[in-house]
């Protein structure tokens, strides 16, 4: 079974309906995304009808995984790594402890944010980013 954890980003251009993130994330079985990733994406509603709208998508689209303590404490120690060196953000932090707990590749197109984790299986890919900024453009209209 193919498995994968997806970042923000990848869901972001999924929904825009980006046909390569479409192929990449249509190989897996099943897509988990962390309930950070969740927060991230509802956070860039635009009104309630978008947000109804984007939780549905979520519901049919991903597996949510929770802030284990054990995620919580590796995102820590994350931080606590590469935060200084590498500008690493909260988000992303959890994000990648989420991958690496469970061990399964991570989804991104920002493969920067994440390059510098060694324990971290980044899945390589060549998809130019459709989204301009943090908000769904096209998604709701």
């Amino acid at each position: 079974m193919k498995l994968c954890v997806c970042d923000t980003d990848m869901l972001f251009e999924y929904f825009e309906d980006n046909t390569d993130a479409i192929d990449l994330l249509n190989s897996y079985d099943i897509i988990f995304c962390s309930v950070i990733t969740q927060r991230e994406m509802v956070l860039s509603s635009q009104n309630k009808t978008h947000q109804n709208k984007l939780n549905k998508l979520l519901t049919e689209t991903v597996t949510l995984i929770p802030i284990e303590r054990e995620i919580s404490d590796l995102h820590v120690q994350l931080l606590n790594d590469y935060h200084l060196s590498h500008s690493l953000k909260i988000n992303d932090a959890i994000i990648a402890a989420t991958a690496i707990y469970y061990n399964l590749p991570l989804s991104t197109c920002n493969i920067k944010d994440f390059k510098f984790i060694p324990d971290l299986l980044l899945v390589q890919l060549n998809i130019i980013p459709k989204r301009r900024g943090g908000v769904f453009f096209d998604l709701f209209k």
